[in-house]
């Protein structure tokens, strides 16, 4: 009899895609901006508008959409837009904590970390304190 050895492999961590419409919805992210942005099947791409135009602001305002949130714990965070140079990102979890650090601003392709206290994901908010449209090109979780 020989011996065995048992190699344990820890899995590389990859970069998950959860980003159109059949996993988000726009919807009212708290902050009273009505629901702001709207899916481009067209171009896959969220698109911003100014949510009523109340605050002049351009924002795209994302509710998880199918249960995929439910006990989901990536640890970092990627967002790809176009159309403008920065946003400021409002992530928050079902106890309205945030996932990332509030209002922080962020450029497109920019790795935040996700640091959770036992909620799941709630809502995603990206804005500008402008009204210059952006559409948001791929939202990804590192796992």
């Amino acid at each position: 009899m020989g011996i065995q050895f048992i190699v344990k492999q820890t899995p590389v961590p990859q970069w998950v895609q959860i980003f159109d419409n059949t996993d988000w919805v726009v919807g009212d992210t708290g902050f009273h901006l009505g629901g702001a942005g709207s899916w481009d099947a067209g171009n896959q791409e969220w698109d911003s508008d100014d949510g009523g135009g109340a605050f002049g602001v351009s924002a795209v305002e994302l509710l998880p959409l199918g249960g995929w949130e439910v006990g989901y714990r990536p640890s970092k965070i990627r967002i790809t837009f176009t159309g403008i140079a920065n946003l400021d990102l409002y992530f928050r979890d079902t106890a309205f904590q945030y996932l990332v650090t509030e209002g922080q601003t962020i450029t497109s392709g920019q790795e935040l970390d996700i640091t959770f206290s036992g909620n799941d994901i709630r809502s995603l908010l990206v804005w500008s304190f402008t009204e210059n449209p952006f559409s948001v090109t791929n939202i990804e979780f590192l796992l």
